[in-house]
């Protein structure tokens, strides 16, 4: 499964009315400006409330950076699960690996400030 950036898993499977079907994946299928996205599994949500949207961009819209200056190494892979943007799955602050395999906190203000990422888009109508 991939998981988006707000902490949902894609669904398993999804497509929209004349797109391939994605197996929890993301994927592009209306080439959306914002992005690879997917339909979510409902309740699937690390830490976050999904509560009115069903979908959700996949990663960042510009690289990602950690506490320490580093970069995220997107998308990472931990636990057999493929993150497109920082989780806070299995801890108390969001993180991310790094191109050398470490798990760093992520710097979502430029200003060491560990909080949440940006929320999701509204849903699809």
């Amino acid at each position: 499964h991939t998981v988006t950036r707000a902490g949902c898993l894609c669904a398993n499977p999804w497509a929209i009315a004349g797109s391939e079907v994605f197996h929890g994946t993301c994927g592009n299928p209306d080439s959306d400006p914002g992005g690879a996205w997917c339909i979510i599994e409902e309740g699937s949500c690390f830490g976050t409330d999904s509560a009115g949207t069903n979908w959700d961009y996949c990663g960042p819209e510009a690289p990602r950076e950690t506490a320490s200056g580093d970069t995220c190494a997107l998308p990472f892979t931990s636990d057999g699960l493929t993150f497109h943007d920082c989780t806070i799955m299995a801890d108390s602050a969001y993180w991310c690996l790094t191109a050398s395999g470490a798990r760093e906190y992520c710097d979502f203000g430029g200003d060491g400030d560990d909080g949440a990422p940006p929320s999701p888009s509204p849903p699809c109508s």
